[in-house]
């Protein structure tokens, strides 16, 4: 036995070496040529009434299935959202010949399935129920009764659906994405709300009904075990009754992409996770060539647990279970999104991520590995899809519905295998945006890290209505004082400015609506108590504040008037800081800690600043993470009312021991200020010519 086996293996050794001569194990396989795929025929019929029939016979199961589905594309609900899904719950719920019960108790016993939606209708059963099928589809299309009293538990059903919607966040996170994305004033972008699900009555219902459930926009697919000529035959019998009309289409205009990216931001306090979705609209329609590329562009971005985003965020940085991306095609509009459900404190990097990985395969060549998956993958998929008697009916009426070529599907394989490395990169950069995205995100705000670094971050509520940033409560032990201390360090601490003893910061000024560039000066002695502020055009001076220690200033305009009382004690105790921070702690202002909240991505702490003497608040915002000032705001008395002002700091940079902002922006109403740091000394001869 043994001497057999050693025979056996030396032979096995023998074929294998002679092999190994004639193939080159180091060089991949070249790929076959693309197979046809075997496709189920269907047969299709129309009616005098414009219905179109497709037959796909399949006897390996005794079952029969019926999808009846409307071409009236979308429409827009406007006030009343929610009376189209009403209006398929309703017919489903009573006819002129049985009631709900009696139509329940008739499906239950074939053990059916039965669905109406607001443009189709669907009935599976065994085939010995075929006829009985077709009879109530046929009475569900033909006699809805549009009860009062089942619709108003279907709106009652409904309003609870939506209560239960409002503790959803992915639900949230859906609705105000695809506001923002399309628009709420389009048949994209609306939604219900407990408002508009009230406003709906029957009457829109049946109106609905009777302007668009005609048979000459209509196509039914019956499959299964049944001939074509009795499926025929059957529908002439119970829809060829069914009158025709003229149906007006929703006229739909294509939204418009965003200028920008921007970044909504939906708080949910209760959350430990965030939703993500990224994404865009894009035009796309069935049949268009680059549909077969962009699905292998999408598999190899995010479409399987071999995407770049499920192996980055998951498998590398263990954000997410999962994350994934997807494109939609419609005669419309089409959209390409990615998503994901973080960690909360993960949020900003898994947007970094998956900005990176959108731009990536944006830029860069994808591997002729990552190629060959994508492609094998998809090829298995829609072989898989092919078991499906429906998916063949489908297909049929696609190719009746979107005027494609008779052979689209059956070519399928081989436009799938044409698709090259340099094709993936092209749609990649016509179809996934990187510069114009919505990203929206549903999460617990206090925790989401830097948005702000994506875009311009605007808050929303579940309704996709803007919203305040939330206020939230300052960590224990963290005060006002606290805060401003915090500045003072951030800014180059007390010890190097009690140092300063002069000032000089020169700043270009650009104006909104002028076409010319203003200049600046602010110089103190902080020693001798002088100040000079003023503004020049040129060698022309517009506008100065003049403090000699003494008494002050204001001139402009060829006129010139003293500074006295409240605004000339202000005036001289500025003259004296380089920094407002270092007068509150001072008896003359009191502080108050008002909270912290995400401002535009970075979180900040507010304090509440309040002059004695004169009553004045201001409210800054600093920086939690750095100490910095982002912002102040104050309100001003004017001839036509107050009018609030908005002083912003960004980009701070060293001068020496020193930091200070080298942009800064003042608004005040609907007037906006640019300023621009040129210049800043310190501990130079103050210029006393700037006193005259």
């Amino acid at each position: 036995m043994k001497k057999i086996l050693s025979i056996t293996l030396i032979f096995i050794f023998a074929i294998q070496a002679s092999f190994a001569q004639d193939v080159d194990r180091a060089t991949r396989p070249a790929a076959g040529e693309a197979r046809t795929p075997e496709i189920g025929n269907a047969t299709s019929f129309v009616l005098d009434n414009g219905l179109k029939i497709f037959v796909v016979e399949n006897s390996k199961l005794p079952r029969v299935s019926m999808s009846l589905i409307m071409d009236d594309g979308p429409i827009y609900e406007g006030n009343k959202a929610g009376y189209m899904a009403m209006t398929g719950e309703l017919m489903s719920a009573g006819t002129a010949t049985k009631t709900k019960a009696e139509l329940d108790e008739q499906v239950d016993f074939m053990g059916a399935r039965l669905s109406v939606s607001s443009g189709s209708v669907f009935v599976s059963s065994l085939s010995k129920y075929t006829e009985d099928m077709m009879a109530i589809m046929a009475d569900v299309v033909l006699n809805p009764a549009f009860n009062e009293e089942q619709f108003a538990k279907i709106k009652m059903q409904m309003l609870s659906g939506l209560e239960s919607s409002k503790d959803n966040p992915n639900s949230i996170n859906a609705q105000v994405y695809s506001a923002l994305a399309y628009g709420k004033d389009n048949a994209f972008g609306e939604f219900m709300t407990e408002e508009t699900v009230n406003n709906a009555s029957v009457e829109d219902c049946k109106a609905l009904y009777n302007s668009h459930w005609k048979p000459n926009i209509s196509y039914i697919a019956i499959v299964g075990d049944i001939k074509a000529k009795k499926a025929k035959k059957m529908v002439e019998q119970y829809l060829g009754a069914w009158a025709q009309g003229e149906v007006t289409k929703y006229q739909m205009e294509t939204p418009a992409l965003p200028a920008t990216t921007n970044v909504a931001l939906v708080n949910r306090d209760a959350s430990v996770q965030s939703v993500v979705k990224i994404g865009n609209r894009i035009v796309l329609k069935h049949g268009d060539p680059d549909i077969a590329p962009l699905s292998v562009a999408n598999q190899i971005l995010g479409g399987g647990m071999n995407g770049r985003l499920f192996t980055n965020l998951r498998e590398d940085k263990a954000f997410t279970y999962g994350a994934y991306s997807g494109y939609s095609v419609n005669e419309y509009v089409s959209s390409f999104a990615a998503s994901a459900e973080v960690r909360n404190e993960v949020t900003d990097s898994a947007v970094t991520e998956f900005l990176y990985e959108i731009n990536r395969i944006r830029t860069e060549d994808v591997t002729a590995r990552e190629l060959e998956l994508a492609k094998s993958g998809l090829s298995g998929s829609f072989g898989r899809s092919l078991e499906s008697a429906n998916t063949v009916a489908n297909f049929a009426i696609n190719i009746e519905r979107y005027n494609l070529p008779a052979d689209y599907y059956q070519n399928y394989l081989t436009r799938l295998q044409a698709v090259t490395i340099e094709d993936v990169k092209r749609v990649a950069n016509k179809y996934m945006e990187y510069d114009n995205l919505t990203i929206c995100i549903t999460g617990k705000a206090t925790e989401v890290g830097n948005l702000g670094q994506f875009g311009e971050v605007v808050y929303y509520d579940m309704y996709a209505n803007v919203t305040e940033a939330p206020m939230m409560a300052a960590p224990e032990g963290v005060t006002a004082a606290a805060v401003i201390q915090s500045y003072i360090d951030a800014v180059g601490g007390t010890e190097a400015i009690s140092k300063l003893k002069t000032v000089d910061s020169k700043y270009n000024v650009t104006v909104s609506g002028m076409p010319v560039t203003l200049e600046m000066r602010v110089a103190k002695d902080l020693v001798k108590g002088y100040l000079y502020e003023g503004m020049t055009m040129g060698d022309q001076v517009m506008q100065a504040t003049v403090v000699n220690g003494k008494t002050g200033t204001q001139s402009g305009r060829g006129q010139s008037q003293p500074l006295e009382g409240d605004e000339l004690a202000s005036k001289m105790r500025e003259s004296k800081i380089a920094f407002d921070e270092l007068l509150y702690s001072s008896e003359d202002y009191v502080l108050e800690l008002v909270g912290m909240k995400n401002n535009e991505g970075t979180m900040v702490y507010i304090v509440d600043v309040t002059e004695v003497a004169s009553s004045e608040k201001s409210t800054n915002y600093y920086e939690v993470e750095s100490g910095l000032k982002m912002m102040t705001m104050t309100s001003q008395e004017t001839p036509q009312g107050p009018m609030s002002l908005t002083n912003s700091f960004s980009e701070y940079k060293a001068y020496g021991d020193i930091k200070m902002p080298s942009k800064m922006q003042l608004a005040a109403g609907p007037q906006v200020l640019n300023f621009e740091l040129i210049e800043f000394t310190a501990n130079k001869t103050f210029d006393k010519s700037l006193l005259k």
